[in-house]
């Protein structure tokens, strides 16, 4: 199975990546995918202000769907 993974250099996300690799998936950047892992976000409250971590985080799931 071909897997898009967003935010592979997240805490999360290096984890996901590792695991798809183990089990014999393929974890890519580009179109053409079975699935979707969406992990790429502010994930702190008050990195940025909330109005730009709510913006983002629902723009970015948007925009993959």
């Amino acid at each position: 199975m071909k897997v898009l993974v967003s935010g592979i250099l997240g805490r999360i996300g290096r984890y996901v990546y590792r695991a798809l690799v183990d089990h014999g998936h393929g974890a890519l950047g580009g179109f053409g995918s079975d699935a979707v892992i969406r992990l790429g976000a502010w994930a702190h409250a008050g990195q940025v202000p909330d109005a730009k971590t709510y913006g983002d985080n629902v723009t970015g799931t948007f925009n993959v769907f």
